[in-house]
């Protein structure tokens, strides 16, 4: 189930007709965790081998495997299990999330794919997607006036580790100011945090009037959502003023 083939180059001529063939079998890190109720945190040991005979690794022509050296041990199954005994205990346990290569500090914990927020009808629309989760405990959504000091507005429950893209939204109700801003703070099952970036989501564009039907004759219908005054002005196809007025969220004009 969990296996990749892959295919090397082969420039030897006298190998050309036998394609050098790989296989990688894997077991996601989310498998062990429910198997063994370990997290990111727990220390584990990686261990690598050139072969999957002892013997031959062993007893034959390897050495210094990791800092063990085969001429110590005895040719023999006793053998070779205190020489595998020993390879393991050589290696330095680490937690997943703190393993570091690539110019990265560490394992992210989540893969964040996009962070975006909406307004319409005076309310805020937050989403969010998740490409990989990794002992996710929930996410808290913060919300802010002026980018600086933010509060807790929602906590939303992670998929605690999941290899799936993963969609999540929070509409937020209370919204006081032109521009809010946000922010996310992922938790992990150890206490661990981190934050997202901010984004700016602006509110005052959503203000409009409907005029209908279009086009009538008689009866003509203006609605609109703000709570402010609107004029409105009527001119003829010349320019010329015709009527002027003033209403507040509906009105009817003959």
């Amino acid at each position: 189930m969990f296996t990749q083939k892959s295919y090397a180059l082969v420039q030897n001529s006298s190998c050309s007709s036998k394609p050098a063939v790989f296989y990688d079998f894997y077991i996601p890190f989310k498998l062990l965790m429910k198997e063994f109720n370990i997290s990111t945190s727990t220390e584990v040991r990686l261990i690598g081998a050139t072969s999957i005979n002892g013997a031959s690794v062993l007893g034959s022509t390897a050495s210094d495997i990791a800092g063990i050296n085969d001429d110590n041990y005895a040719n023999s199954i006793a053998g070779q299990d205190a020489a595998f005994s020993d390879f393991i205990n050589n290696q330095t346990p680490v937690a997943t999330k703190s393993i570091s290569g690539g110019g990265t500090t560490g394992t992210l914990p989540v893969e964040l794919i996009s962070f975006t927020g909406n307004h319409l009808d005076g309310e805020d629309t937050i989403s969010w997607s998740t490409g990989m989760e990794l002992d996710n405990d929930y996410f808290i959504l913060e919300s802010s006036i002026n980018g600086i000091d933010f509060s807790p507005i929602a906590i939303l429950e992670g998929q605690v580790s999941t290899s799936n893209i993963t969609a999540y939204e929070f509409t937020d109700q209370n919204i006081n100011t032109n521009n809010t801003y946000y922010r996310l703070k992922q938790v992990d099952f150890e206490g661990d945090f981190e934050y997202s970036n901010i984004i700016t989501v602006e509110s005052q564009t959503d203000e409009f009037i409907k005029i209908y039907p279009n086009p009538t004759d008689k009866i003509l219908n203006l609605s609109s959502n703000s709570s402010k005054e609107s004029t409105i002005t009527l001119t003829n196809i010349q320019g010329a003023l015709v009527n002027q007025f003033s209403f507040i969220n509906n009105t009817t004009l003959n």
